[in-house]
């Protein structure tokens, strides 16, 4: 009887069948000829012959029989997509944005992405640099953009294989003293091995994954266009919110002014009265004329307050910060004499909102298309 071997990787069984650790399969340890083999060829497989012929079956055979058409036919349901396709609908526009021959004959010019800077006030930049830097809704949005990505990167890898797993063990044995003096040569202790890996991988036939990365980036794409659209929002909410505090200012400096020269006023008509110069008619309306403007101050320093805590909202700041920025006092900003807006065309290009919605327009009908690719949806 040959000497039988047990390799690392091979477990012999009670039955004194040879166990592959690899394929877990079973086959006799000794053949009629005198030879011994484990089943499938692995790693570790216990072989003292030679292997007994065998070709590949099933699918394997076919792919390595015909390897040109198995590969054009994997490229072809590789290309399968079902449902429709997006298309941006057309829209009727008119020859010319306006009518006038003499403003349509003007050069709009580029607008400019720094508008704020032409109001030349270096207050207003810091508030609009600061907003940029510390507002909450704007960091929102850039964390949606974040999620987005990794969202389509995980439909990406879809193509890939979607389960990988490995595992691994290692067996000691010691076989008793019958088995040892049955089999002569054999060794009393050995060790068997194995390494195990599978791999899972879904062959996009219809198209799922990639409506799916369709869909995907166009989320991506709307989560940008969403976040410019804040971005846009939040300078112009900092300027308007800015201009109105310096117009408060403004408002309440003339108020005050005004109210020390009725005083003053009030005074003269007051002395002219007890000398019986004038009536008493224009010694109540002096009155009430400064009674009037010295209702309006608290008006206006409440809305400067108020604007001052909306401001420090957008700047993600208190409102003492806030304040502090605006302590320096400052003019109501002056506009430049020209606006280069561009024309209306441009202007619905540049606008991020019309992007975004057409993101999700787009979106919408891949991920309607991925729904498709379900075989109970699809018919004949």
């Amino acid at each position: 009887m040959p000497a039988l071997r047990a390799a690392a990787g091979g477990r012999l069984q009670p039955d004194g069948t040879l166990m592959n650790g690899i394929y877990g399969n079973s086959s006799p340890g000794v053949e009629p000829g005198g030879e011994v083999f484990a089943g499938r060829p692995g790693k570790g497989a216990a072989v003292t012959g030679p292997e007994p012929p065998g070709r590949p079956g099933g699918l394997a055979g076919l792919v390595a029989k015909f390897p040109g058409p198995a590969l054009l036919l994997c490229l072809a349901a590789s290309s399968c997509k079902v449902g429709p396709e997006y298309a941006a609908p057309p829209a009727r526009v008119a020859d010319g944005w306006t009518p006038e021959a003499a403003v349509a004959g003007q050069g709009a010019g580029a607008a400019e992405a720094y508008w704020w800077r032409q109001f030349n006030d270096p207050v207003l930049d810091e508030l609009v640099e600061a907003a940029r830097r510390n507002n909450l809704s704007l960091q929102s949005a850039g964390v949606r953009i974040l999620e987005a990505r990794a969202q389509l990167n995980k439909s990406v890898g879809s193509l890939f294989p979607q389960q990988q797993g490995i595992s691994g063990g290692l067996t000691y044995s010691r076989l008793n003293d019958r088995m040892v003096s049955s089999v002569p040569g054999i060794e009393r202790n050995y060790l068997a091995d194995q390494v195990l890996f599978a791999a899972t991988w879904e062959m996009d036939f219809w198209g799922k994954y990639r409506r799916g990365i369709e869909s995907d980036r166009a989320v991506y794409f709307g989560t940008l266009a969403a976040y410019e659209d804040a971005l846009v929002s939040l300078t112009a909410d900092v300027a308007a919110a800015y201009v109105n505090i310096r117009t408060a200012q403004e408002r309440l400096r003339v108020a005050q002014t005004n109210a020390v020269l009725q005083q003053e006023s009030l005074r003269l008509a007051r002395v002219r009265f007890r000398a019986g110069e004038t009536s008493e008619r224009d010694f109540q309306q002096a009155t009430a004329q400064l009674a009037q403007t010295e209702a309006q101050i608290p008006l206006i320093e409440a809305a400067i307050s108020q604007g001052r805590n909306g401001l420090a909202l957008l700047l993600g700041e208190t409102a003492a910060e806030a304040r502090q920025r605006l302590a320096a006092p400052g003019g109501i900003p002056a506009p430049p004499a020209t606006v280069a807006a561009g024309i209306p065309r441009d202007l619905l290009r540049r606008r991020p909102d019309i992007r975004a919605a057409g993101s999700a327009a787009a979106s919408g009908v891949w991920t309607f298309s991925a729904g498709l690719t379900s075989l109970d949806d699809i018919k004949p």
